[in-house]
């Protein structure tokens, strides 16, 4: 199952573009602000699934610290930080499509960026 349903991601140029609207296949195409860090949204959240592939998108934080994993099964996740007793809860956000997923790590695993 994918974890984000109903979005596809794709580099493309404009000619594929025409392609794939001309098939009534696609609702909306999403057009990134910033291409890079869109690719390392995306990054995060494939490290973060190769560690658990059972994940599950959350609500995106809007508001949060941002941190780096620094060792166990999630070493070198980034993503934003939510305090829970004894652990944080790391959401890691794919800001364009408002859509996130969380992992939890020991207090001792997080470092601040």
């Amino acid at each position: 199952m994918p974890v984000f349903p109903g979005y596809v991601f794709a580099r493309i140029d404009d000619a594929q573009r025409l392609e794939m609207l001309k098939t009534n296949l696609l609702v909306r195409v999403l057009e990134p602000v910033n291409p890079r860090r869109m690719l390392r949204d995306l990054i995060m959240v494939r490290r973060a699934l190769r560690a658990d592939p059972a994940l599950k998108p959350v609500r995106p934080l809007e508001e949060g610290r941002p941190v780096r994993i620094v060792s166990g099964p999630f070493m070198g996740v980034e993503g934003l930080v939510s305090r829970m007793a004894g652990t944080m809860k790391v959401i890691l956000n794919v800001d364009m499509i408002g859509q996130a997923v969380s992992v939890t790590a020991d207090i001792g695993q997080v470092a601040p960026l």
